[in-house]
């Protein structure tokens, strides 16, 4: 069923209305359909390392709000699981390629968004986003998941406040890799 609705969808199918979709399965109802059944941690690292990588950047969490490790942040305030070790794979996608990675000696990272789409908390208040939200989350993606390297976007979204929030979030990284250093 889940295969007969993605193929309806509008990305591939354009004559679909979205709307029409989400009426007969909301977003929300593909998380607990993702098992990741076939994905090898193992298998993907060897891939990067055979293909001459040096670095891999993992997307830890997009504009969707849906995180690859588990996070607190996300569950409350969506207001339901909403990350794979909760619903979905039941596993810690991110830390498991990390150290799969790590082992064959690439430098992991990750990707970031800053903002999410449709988050009840960004769409009624962008300051207590940020301060409950974006920054207990992303410092836990970084204590939790040791990224040698971190890509983001999403400031444009604050447009007025992009200076502040790029100067935060570079003092909160040199706090939390100084707290890891420090063994905190």
């Amino acid at each position: 069923m889940v295969l007969e609705l993605a193929q309806q969808a509008e990305f591939l199918h354009p004559q679909v209305p979205r709307p029409q979709l989400r009426r007969q399965f909301p977003y929300f109802d593909f998380a607990p359909c993702s098992a990741a059944e076939l994905y090898n941690p193992d298998h993907w690292a060897d891939v990067f390392t055979r293909s001459g990588a040096k670095y891999v950047a993992l997307t830890s969490k997009h504009h969707e709000g849906f995180t690859l490790w588990r996070n607190q942040q996300a569950n409350q305030s969506w207001g339901r699981p909403w990350n794979a070790v909760d619903i979905g794979p039941k596993r810690d996608i991110a830390l498991d390629l990390m150290e799969a990675g790590r082992r064959r000696g690439l430098h992991m990272g990750i990707y970031y968004s800053l903002y999410e789409w449709y988050n009840p908390l960004w769409l009624s208040d962008k300051k207590r986003y940020v301060a409950e939200h974006m920054f207990p989350q992303f410092k836990d993606a970084v204590t939790h998941l040791k990224p040698s390297i971190i890509f983001s976007d999403g400031e444009w979204e604050l447009k007025q406040r992009r200076v502040a929030l790029t100067r935060t979030a570079g003092v909160a990284l040199q706090r939390i890799a100084g707290a890891r250093r420090s063994g905190d």
